[in-house]
């Protein structure tokens, strides 16, 4: 598991809350550079808020994923797209339909349910 799929994995196990930057620091989830992993997430389709720590003793940022009832995968790169942005072309069968991926340019896109 990389570092970006252990900030996405406890993003999603703690979904609704806010997340103290301070828990992604350690080694096995980004590091110092855990900010960059979320960016990556974020550009890899995931919506996720930001906000300063409400309590002013902390000078943290918190973090939490935001997942709109399920999304669409590409199934050649894995890039996500959410379901409300998702306009397919044709259904192929339950679950799948034909787009093109903006990323690779394949034309097949699988949705995965939440």
């Amino acid at each position: 598991m990389t570092r970006k799929d252990s900030i996405l994995r406890i993003l999603r196990e703690r979904r609704g809350e806010w997340v103290d930057g301070a828990e992604f620091i350690g080694v096995e989830t980004g590091g110092i550079r855990y900010g960059a992993r979320i960016e990556e997430l974020r550009q890899e389709g995931h919506k996720i808020e930001s906000q300063r720590s409400p309590n002013p003793r902390k000078a943290v940022w918190q973090y939490r994923i935001v997942e709109d009832g399920g999304s669409w995968y590409c199934t050649s790169c894995e890039s996500r797209l959410p379901a409300s942005e998702f306009h397919g072309d044709s259904t192929v069968a339950e679950g799948f339909a034909m787009m093109g991926c903006s990323k690779c340019k394949a034309k097949r896109v699988w949705r995965k349910k939440a």
